[in-house]
């Protein structure tokens, strides 16, 4: 389905067709790379995705970019969503060839804030979220050092941008690109859907072999995450047909999508048993109720994707009414 293109930049590059590329930019495990991908416009390349903003990523998109587009330049940036592995490098290309930059308004906010803000509310906001859930003192210590990590990861985002809307069309040589949106992993994913083509886009919204992480984040605590996730499942099946290519953040094109999103319900409902069994109507914070999803050793990186993870769920329960929250002390039990 999908030809490698041995270039200088090893099999990172493959062609989906002679008018859509794909780049798998380097990330940590276990993930190991995301998906950009370079869609054939008028008078050069629409640019869909950017990889995180770090000196090994820089160079393979520049390498790229300057060797293996056929000396075209970027003419717009579309960024599916606010994650910086997908949105890291995008204050780059913007400003190295003028373009636009294309989001969704709330991903675009999430990023613009997020890879500005240097402010000490910010760190004491993330210490409060991750005291009040439990977080031992070592690895607090370690988030503290961290910061805001998108800084780390990430230019600053343009300043302006031009927003996409559901159902909007987006016109790039010879295909007409639907905006489709995707909840849960992120607000308002832009998913971007070629029907004539056969062919969707779908950021980190569908992919092959795993879901995407749920989360909650310490700035949005009483968000319902898991809950726009599984909604969004149900109608992507309705709104695109099965004989579709699929070209994922993460992982390999792939097809037969309606399999794949059909399992998603049982997934999570799993996951939200694992939590009612091991709670047993017993008093528990955060941190506790992580160890039940999560009872491996993590690093403080993914930790930090376990505890919000976790937390997406508990709220799922919350919203059923099957768990309270003691707000004195920040414990969660099961009710009886």
């Amino acid at each position: 389905m999908t030809e490698i293109v041995q270039t200088s930049s090893a099999d990172r590059l493959f062609s989906v067709s002679e008018d859509v590329i794909g780049l798998r930019l380097p990330m940590p495990p276990p993930l190991d790379w995301v998906n950009a991908y370079f869609l054939r416009d008028d008078k050069g390349w629409a640019m869909v995705d950017t990889g995180y903003n770090t000196p090994e990523s820089r160079a393979l998109l520049s390498d790229v970019i300057d060797n293996h587009l056929n000396g075209l330049p970027i003419t717009k940036m579309i960024v599916t969503h606010y994650h910086p592995d997908h949105s890291g490098q995008a204050g780059w290309v913007c400003s190295r060839f003028e373009c636009p930059l294309y989001m969704t308004q709330t991903e675009w906010l999430l990023a613009r804030w997020l890879s500005t803000d240097k402010s000490l509310s910010y760190q004491q906001m993330i210490m409060d979220y991750y005291r009040h859930a439990g977080t031992p003192e070592q690895i607090l210590d370690i988030i503290k050092d961290r910061g805001n990590s998108f800084l780390r990861t990430s230019d600053e985002i343009p300043a302006s941008y031009q927003r996409l809307n559901e159902n909007d069309t987006l016109k790039i040589g010879n295909r007409d690109w639907r905006v489709l949106i995707g909840r849960g992993h992120a607000p308002e994913m832009a998913l971007l859907y070629d029907e004539q083509g056969k062919v969707l886009i779908s950021a980190d919204q569908i992919v092959a072999r795993i879901t995407p992480n749920i989360g909650v984040w310490a700035y949005d605590t009483a968000a319902n995450p898991l809950k726009d996730f599984l909604a969004s499942s149900i109608q992507f099946p309705q709104l695109v047909p099965d004989d579709v290519t699929i070209l994922p953040g993460h992982g390999r094109p792939f097809v037969e999508f309606h399999a794949r999103v059909s399992t998603f319900g049982a997934h999570h409902e799993g996951r939200l048993n694992k939590l009612r069994n091991g709670m047993n109507y017993i008093p528990m914070d955060l941190y506790q109720l992580t160890k039940i999803l999560f009872p491996r050793e993590l690093s403080t990186r993914d930790f930090v994707f376990a505890l919000g993870e976790t937390h997406a769920h508990i709220n799922y329960l919350l919203s059923l009414g099957e768990v309270e929250k003691m707000p004195s002390i920040q414990f969660l039990y099961r009710k009886a």
